[in-house]
């Protein structure tokens, strides 16, 4: 067997510095992850590896250096499955995490760090104007001429918002803004939940030259909360769509962003020969409109990557640094802007596609199928759901693989929550949880929509000499079938560790309030700036003003 290849720190810092294709992930669940990682290590959880892995990286010899915990033995089985699947260049960070640091080099904890380390970058380059939750309310109160909008998705916007405030994701807002904006005297306000979107947003209008008044809200929802303003609940206000010439004035705005940027565009043949360099050369074809528009009508091998969301969470999209990207837009508007963003946080090869440029461009319609790579797809062991409430009515216990929020908002009853990663400690603590655990029938695996499930069945398996089955279908299928879903009784073989605290949510165990969560979330954020001015591994690029050109 041939030995793993290490990458010792110095290396590590010599490959992101580097302008070749390189991947850096971290294999760990995501609350292990956000408390101490690399600025560019991208999440890959190892547990639910093969349902990411294709959409992060594209390329199967693409280089990979794999971050852990030392000793944790999470990196092996990642190379390991890496190998299975066909990744044929995968190395191991020498002495994981705890070596990068002993080497003095920076850790950063959070998610999404380089997106919104980067957010404080544009703030501190560009000078930013914002104002505080005090001097919007005021002017609120006064009557004033302004418009609030919100730059975050729609789940985002409904569950919390400013008063009065539209609707108007990221990408959107240059786009929207025409319609949204009753006059070049309105004030137009950016926010977002804290900081970052709220600073991007605002930057996005200045720099597409809208002639307003524009600030960013400083420290966004969490800002207004800590004033002591409540934000509305179940808003549902969009910004306008807009015009034909809405559009056109948008398109022509962006002229000056795509000049000073340096942005650049791609034919239907430049695309294609790119298609087809995908084995030397990873590719990200990433649509930034709307969900709606995508599942009307999308190139075929595209992922939807709503634009604003790609610059707030860009290592939840490309997982390979100095890839070729490719934005997708209908007239290049949203794409050029998230380009112009993505540009500057250091990515050297995107392109832009305008698909109303391409009448002749061949589309797919509907909701795109996430791949899932792995599976072997053992007919003998999934049973329907009738046939596993029979099994369940006989004592087998359930195993579910959801992700935690989704297994606390719905669960076959008595079902366990476990974790793929941390399978045999699952196990036991079950069984060291149930008296009568010897006669139990059988085991049955479930999770959303049955893929994880399928893919952890051969690792269980190794575990123990019972029965295994699977739910054909996930708990989606069992629902279809009629059956219930419960929200009572968690039962947890696993610390729910797979997803990230918000900051939200208060720690009660430290006596924390949801108020003193959001005070520090956002100090982290605003002390990133002091990390970047440590991190030699930063590129992000700063541009000339635009009143420079």
């Amino acid at each position: 067997m041939r030995s793993t290849r290490l990458v010792s720190p110095d290396e590590l810092q010599a490959i992101l510095l580097s302008e070749t294709e390189h991947a850096l992930i971290d294999v760990r669940e995501i609350d292990p992850f956000s408390q101490n990682h690399l600025l560019f290590a991208v999440p890959l959880p190892l547990g639910r590896l093969e349902l990411l892995v294709t959409d992060l990286l594209p390329r199967r010899s693409v280089p990979i250096i794999v971050c852990e915990d030392s000793g944790s033995g999470l990196g092996q089985r990642a190379i390991t499955r890496l190998g299975q699947l066909g990744y044929s260049n995968v190395s191991i960070l020498d002495g994981g995490i705890e070596a990068w640091a002993k080497a003095g080099f920076e850790t950063y904890s959070g998610i999404n760090v380089p997106s919104k380390a980067f957010g404080e970058f544009v703030e501190h380059e560009e000078g930013t104007p914002s104002l505080s939750a005090d001097e919007l309310q005021r002017l609120i109160a006064e009557g004033s001429d302004l418009v609030v909008l919100d730059s975050r998705p729609f789940g985002e916007f409904n569950w919390a918002s400013i008063p009065g405030g539209l609707c108007c994701p990221g990408a959107e807002l240059v786009y929207r803004a025409s319609a949204a904006v009753p006059s070049s005297k309105t004030r137009v306000i950016v926010n977002c939940a804290g900081r970052t979107r709220s600073i991007i947003g605002a930057q996005s209008l200045i720099n597409a030259g809208l002639p307003n008044e524009i600030y960013a809200l400083r420290n966004g929802i969490m800002g207004w909360r800590l004033s002591g303003y409540e934000p509305a609940n179940g808003a549902q206000n969009w910004a306008p769509a807009p015009t034909e010439r809405d559009k056109l004035d948008a398109k022509n705005s962006v002229t000056q962003v795509a000049a000073r940027f340096d942005v650049q565009s791609i034919s239907t043949h430049g695309l294609s020969q790119w298609q087809q360099e995908r084995d030397s050369n990873s590719l990200f074809i990433l649509d930034v409109r709307t969900i709606e528009e995508f599942d009307l009508n999308h190139l075929e091998d595209a992922v939807h990557a709503p634009g604003g969301q790609v610059v707030q969470a860009t290592d939840e999209y490309i997982g390979v640094r100095n890839a070729r990207i490719v934005l997708v837009d209908n007239d290049a508007t949203r794409a050029t802007m998230t380009a112009s963003w993505l540009t500057q946080m250091g990515h050297p090869n995107i392109r832009i596609l305008a698909m109303d440029d391409n009448p002749d461009l061949a589309t797919v319609s509907g909701a795109r199928t996430k791949p899932v790579v792995g599976l072997n797809n053992d007919r003998l062991t999934m049973i329907a759901p009738a046939v596993a409430e029979a099994l369940i009515d006989e004592g087998a216990l359930v195993l579910d693989m959801s992700l935690s929020p989704t297994y606390r908002e719905g669960h076959i009853a008595e079902a366990w929550f476990v974790l793929r990663s941390q399978l045999q400690q699952s196990l036991a603590s079950i069984e060291a949880s149930t008296p009568d655990f010897n006669t139990v029938p059988a085991l049955i695996l479930t999770s959303e929509e049955g893929s994880l499930a399928a893919l952890a069945l051969s690792e269980l398996r190794a575990l123990t000499d019972k029965p295994i089955y699977t739910l054909d279908g996930g708990n989606a299928a069992w629902q279809r079938s009629g059956l219930q879903l419960t929200n009572t009784n968690p039962k947890y073989g696993a610390e729910p560790i797979d997803i990230w605290r918000i900051p939200f949510i208060a720690d009660k165990d430290k006596g924390e309030t949801v108020d003193d969560a959001m005070r520090a979330y956002l100090d982290w954020e605003v002390d990133l700036m002091d990390q970047l001015e440590r991190d030699a591994t930063i590129r992000f690029q700063p541009f000339p003003k635009a009143e420079h050109l």
